[in-house]
């Protein structure tokens, strides 16, 4: 190849490789005519790291793993055992119970001898009050033929207020006797609580031929309250 031949070829890789670089790229040098082409280079291998290692760069520290933070183990908490329900308690059932007719309450007797028509009062009369055959109390008429009062058990006093009760009262049996006149024997004397109740007895004389004559039985007698 003479000079001049070379010489073009060189000039026009010159103009060439100008024209690449102003257009970004660099071409191919251009083969020689009559030299084969060499052979392809192989690619070089991708490295598994990235990016690239930095010649004079601190190694990357190694990547610490997070691990999440423990979880404390509760221990096992026994289950509460179901509320049983509470068994219906049942309503007592309520009875009226009978009053106690000796003991609820207490009245007042007081009983007035006399004789002649009320016109003279007996005194020293010996008064018994009983109850079903008991004696409950005893005592003596004074000067005015008055006995004290007399204290005795009977029922409630509310039971004599109300409608309808058959006896609010409770009954004793009186017995009155005096020197010279006959016995008397006053039943079913009705007692009320609270309330003092005056029971008047007219006293008879002997007849001077019958010393020994009967008792006389007064049934039912009510009382002056």
């Amino acid at each position: 190849m003479d000079d001049s031949m070379q010489k073009l070829i060189e000039q026009y890789s010159r103009d060439l490789m100008r024209f690449h670089g102003a257009h970004g790229g660099a071409p191919a040098a251009p083969r020689e005519p009559g030299r084969p082409d060499p052979p392809d280079k192989p690619e070089p291998a991708v490295r598994p790291d990235f990016p690239p290692e930095i010649p004079g760069a601190p190694a990357p520290a190694p990547e610490i793993p997070v691990r999440p933070p423990a979880v404390p183990e509760m221990p096992d908490v026994p289950a509460p055992a179901p509320e049983m329900p509470s068994p219906p308690v049942p309503t007592p059932e309520i009875r009226a119970s009978e009053p106690d007719r000796r003991q609820n309450d207490l009245g007042f007797l007081q009983v007035r001898t006399y004789t002649a028509r009320e016109a003279t009062p007996v005194p020293d009369a010996l008064v018994l009050v009983l109850q079903e055959g008991q004696l409950v109390r005893q005592t003596l008429t004074d000067e005015d033929g008055l006995t004290e009062l007399i204290g005795l058990d009977t029922v409630g006093r509310d039971l004599s207020m109300t409608e309808g009760t058959a006896e609010p009262f409770t009954t004793y049996t009186v017995q009155i006797s005096a020197e010279g006149y006959l016995p008397v024997v006053s039943r079913n004397v009705p007692v009320f609580g609270g309330v003092t109740a005056i029971q008047n007895v007219g006293l008879i004389p002997l007849p001077e031929f019958d010393a020994d004559g009967p008792d006389e039985v007064v049934e039912n007698t009510e009382p002056d309250l």
